[in-house]
């Protein structure tokens, strides 16, 4: 019997805020078969436009129907990427690229 798992990765970083307990957040969950469901959420941040383009660059792969939007003054993006990672056996792999994610904050 083969028990599937997920493993969960995330990453936070200091806003500048309002709220001094305040900070953004990336979260994701990566599958056993190597697929990311990517969230984040970018506090009192006016973005240039959608930052799909960059979280794809960011994985190395395209999203599935991914919801990138202005919310309340926030930035909000969702989305889900099937091929994320490689699975070698037991092992699920890949590399992230941060820094067109980190120019754009």
């Amino acid at each position: 019997m083969c028990l599937p798992f997920v493993l969960a990765y995330a990453a936070f970083g200091q806003a500048e805020s309002t709220n001094a307990t305040a900070f953004s957040r990336l979260e994701m969950n990566i599958d056993a078969r190597g697929g990311a469901d990517v969230r984040a959420r970018i506090l009192e941040r006016q973005m240039p436009g959608p930052i799909t383009p960059v979280m794809q660059h960011l994985l190395g792969c395209a999203f599935d129907n991914p919801k990138d939007r202005d919310v309340d003054g926030d930035w909000i993006f969702a989305g889900r990427c099937g091929g994320a990672f490689r699975k070698r056996r037991l092992l699920v792999a890949g590399e992230l690229q941060f820094t067109p994610l980190m120019e754009i904050l």
